[in-house]
This record gives C-alpha cells, structure tokens and sequence, in this order.
C-alpha cells in the first residue's frame, strides 16, 4: 500500500485521457505528491503553469496508448489510472499495467454496470484511491480503498457587484421554461473558467464530478441541473448535495423571493 510517506520518492505516471478536463485536474492535484510526475491525457487547450517537476503529454486518440506508457517504464516506477481500471476505450493491457509497482487507481464514480470488466479491471491494481470522503462516496460499499478526499480545483470569486444569480455551462441546454424563472441579471458563463462573479446563487448546468466539489469547496449556495453521462450518474451526485433541479417548480422553489443585494450589504 502506498503511503503519503512514500509518494515523495516516486515518479508517477499518470493515465489521464476521458472525454473532460476533470481527469486531467485530478491528476494534476495527485501529482504534486510525487518527486516528479508525468500525466498523459487527451484534452484540448492549456492548464496555465505547471509545478516543477510535473509535465503534460498529449496524447493523439490513434496513438498505441500501451506503447506511451512501456516507453515510460525506466523513468516512472508508479502508474496512476484515473477512473477507467482499462482505459477509457478499455485499451489497456493487463502486461502493460503489470510494468509499474505500486498501481494505483483513482476510483472516480462510475455508473454501476456502464463500464465492462470494471471489478476485474480493480484486481490488476496494488492501491485503490477514493477521491472523495466516506460521508460523501458514492460508491455506497460497491467498491474499497482508501479515502483522500476530493480532488478538484480552487476557484475564485471576483469582486464587485453582486449579480442575482449565475448560471454555470451551456445555455442552450437549458429549458426555455427554467429561463423564464431565472432573475433578469442572471449571468451566463460557458466554457472554461478561473474566477466566479460575485453572486447570491449558482446553478449549474451539469453535476459532475469536478464543479460540484468547486462549488462545494467555495461554500456558495448552489444547485445542479444534472446531466445524462455514458459512465457517471450525476443525479446521485446532485442528490447527496440536497440540490437536484429536476423541473421547472423545483428551479422555482430553489430561487425563492430574492434578497434585496443592498439590504444584505448592510
């Protein structure tokens, strides 16, 4: 089993590649525990400055993904696979993942019975990593290991005036009839982002893993509208944070009479 004492001495190779940038947050988080760490990922644009001794590799979708991480063996002595035991296109090798010692898993959330091979994918790895608490897991039992508590970013609030509400994601998703309940300084943010505007309320389009430990972290009052996903059931998150917008009335109910901004300023 690995221990916070023996991180420091190793190199870490990090799987990182899935469909969001939540993977490769993750990673980015752990790998400051190692001497130096490489994360190997598949996402698009950039992730501001690095710490010393860490670097990305992006990797192109048709490249051998068991070639990148064999290639890596001499310099990395532990691996690190974010959620997915096989890869997120089940393409990795039990050989390949038999290379490194220890093995680490990051037991992201996954959707009971959405990814195959799951529980035989778990017995190739020496250490199982829950990054979330026991209060809070989701996993119910289903699966073991040890808790690091959740792995997300800090974001920022900006300063200045304080908008009735924010919405967080794309807004075309978003039912013409829940938009008639938004308050008409409701401010719209899309894609990525560092800062948040000061605000009385946050609605998030999505209730992924990342933005609802970002949310969490910040102490914002806060509700999620989730989003059908392929390997992540993100009602049962939305639901553990008392925050799960299903309707148009429950939208409604959340909103409430608005405050007065003046009046809570004083």
């Amino acid at each position: 089993m690995v221990n916070d004492t023996d991180t420091p001495r190793f190199h870490g190779l990090f799987y990182a590649l899935g469909g969001g940038r939540g993977h490769v947050t993750r990673a980015l988080n752990l790998a400051r525990r190692f001497k130096r760490a490489t994360i190997l990922h598949s996402c698009d644009g950039r992730f501001g400055n690095l710490p010393t001794g860490i670097r990305l590799i992006r990797l192109n979708p048709t490249e051998d993904v068991n070639k990148a991480l064999e290639e890596h063996t001499t310099a990395h002595t532990v691996l690190v696979v974010d959620t997915f035991p096989w890869g997120i296109r089940q393409e990795l090798n039990p050989s390949t993942i038999a290379c490194f010692n220890p093995r680490i898993l990051v037991a992201r959330f996954v959707s009971p019975g959405s990814y195959a091979r799951y529980e035989e994918g778990l017995e190739h790895y020496t250490d199982i990593w829950l990054p979330t608490s026991p209060d809070a897991c989701e996993w119910e039992g289903l699966v073991s290991g040890r808790y690091i508590g959740p792995q997300a970013r800090r974001i920022q609030i900006e300063r200045g005036q304080q908008a009735a509400c924010v919405v967080i994601g794309d807004r075309s998703t978003l039912p013409e009839s829940y938009r008639r309940k938004l308050p008409e300084e409701t401010v719209f943010i899309e894609g990525p982002f560092q800062r948040l505007p000061y605000s009385q309320r946050v609605l998030s389009l999505g209730a992924g893993y990342n933005i609802v430990h970002e949310l969490e972290a910040l102490g914002v009052e806060a509700a999620f509208i989730p989003q059908d996903r392929r390997y992540d059931n993100q009602f049962v998150r939305a639901r553990r944070v008392e925050r799960c917008i299903a309707s148009s009335a429950d939208l409604e109910a959340w909103l409430g009479p608005m405050p007065d901004a003046a009046s809570e300023a004083r």
